[in-house]
């Protein structure tokens, strides 16, 4: 079923086939025609799914399609000073999916007969246009199948749609583009921040690394006092106390990115963002943690998210944050506070299962590679008198 689903999304019309980024979602059950708008955590969060199913499974379509979306997210996505901007309008000129479709003269027009034969074949394009009396590409067969049409092996039929992509991004960006919304969000560049440096290390791509690492170093000279977290910035300007998403999705990144490179300094920046989380965000009575801090504007109602949403509960992620690093570190006090929330949560999962993977991803995180049985952790000083820990190593995940 995952290799199945997953084929789907790469062939048809959720994947920008020209530049690469999935797009928000797809309004008919075919998965033709999407809703146009490309959104940082959507892409966040497959980007690593791909990347584990081509170190998996060998699927080399896969591979593609997780380079692809690394590339458009550096290209498009990512500010010169390393934040992550958040999303892609789905309308250009007043009109929705404009600037990604395609008409039938106009790609004869750009595209050379050999050219407008293979795209002709990969993207069923005698058939009857499928948007408006436009195109919108699904693939209804691979490059290397397109290619046999024209008699060209696998390796020059990869060439030729190299080149006809080439030219189809050209042509494309001199449209009228979508607006861009250049707001940096924390939480969402945490998500992409764990996404890229799983991909990075899945791939062995180290420029996927680099750009990881260059979002961490933004925040934390843009929206990191040395104590607390800001939720947003845009053109340099930071506000906003961070909530709970902020703190745990950042954590869980600088988790992902430890993995693929090592650097002291963002092990020391996650112990103190989850020194923050418990002491800003617990609710001493059920062990889960509130969506705002004890010092955030009072509300009517403070919510302790348990359910996922487009993006999973932050719970969730806190449990999985405080596990890891707890065993990572050897502080026992992360590895109880996350004992005592998955314990007090879990159970309301069996109403809707569904509904709460992320929560029970960390549950199976508890009982399956962290266990506090196996807790042997020390704590130790070097001759320069810093503090050093020694525990756990992270398992492979």
């Amino acid at each position: 079923m995952t290799i199945k689903t997953l084929g789907a999304m790469a062939s048809g019309g959720l994947w920008d086939h020209v530049t690469g980024g999935f797009y928000r979602y797809a309004v008919d059950d075919q998965w033709r025609i999407p809703h146009f708008e490309k959104m940082l955590y959507d892409n966040a969060q497959l980007l690593p799914i791909f990347a584990d199913a081509h170190a998996l499974w060998g699927r080399e379509d896969f591979g593609k399609v997780a380079r692809g979306t690394a590339a458009w997210v550096i290209n498009e996505m990512q500010s010169v000073e390393g934040g992550y901007f958040s999303t892609i309008d789905a309308d250009s000129e007043g009109v929705e999916g404009r600037y990604y479709v395609w008409d039938a003269t106009e790609l004869k027009d750009i595209l050379d007969p050999k050219a407008w034969c293979f795209a002709s074949a990969l993207f069923g394009l005698t058939n009857t246009p499928n948007f408006e009396g436009r195109w919108h590409f699904n693939q209804v067969m691979t490059p290397a199948e397109a290619g046999q049409t024209l008699n060209l092996c696998a390796t020059e039929a990869e060439q030729l749609w190299h080149e006809i992509r080439e030219t189809l991004r050209l042509r494309r960006e001199a449209r009228n583009r979508p607006d861009r919304d250049e707001k940096i969000l924390t939480a969402w560049n945490g998500l992409m921040i764990t996404g890229m440096a799983r991909a990075g290390r899945r791939l062995g791509e180290p420029k996927l690394v680099d750009s990881a690492q260059a979002a961490v170093d933004f925040i934390t000279e843009q929206l990191w006092d040395g104590q607390r977290l800001l939720a947003t910035a845009r053109a340099g300007k930071a506000h906003l106390n961070a909530y709970l998403d902020d703190y745990v999705y950042l954590a869980n990144g600088l988790l992902e990115l430890l993995q693929a490179r090592w650097r002291t300094q963002d092990l020391y920046l996650a112990c103190q963002l989850l020194d923050a989380l418990l002491t800003h965000f617990r609710d001493a009575g059920s062990h889960a943690f509130y969506f705002t801090s004890d010092d955030h504007e009072t509300l009517l109602h403070r919510p302790r998210p348990l359910m996922d949403d487009a993006i999973p509960s932050g719970n969730a992620v806190a449990a999985r944050a405080l596990l890891a690093f707890g065993h990572l570190t050897g502080n026992e006090n992360y590895v109880v506070a996350a004992e005592q929330l998955l314990r007090e949560l879990v159970p309301a999962c069996t109403r809707y299962p569904a509904g709460a993977s992320a929560l029970l991803e960390a549950e199976d995180d508890r009982l399956g590679k962290w266990k506090l049985s196996s807790f042997e952790a020390k704590q130790t000083r070097s001759c320069d008198g810093q503090l050093h820990y020694t525990g756990s190593t992270i398992p492979d995940v």
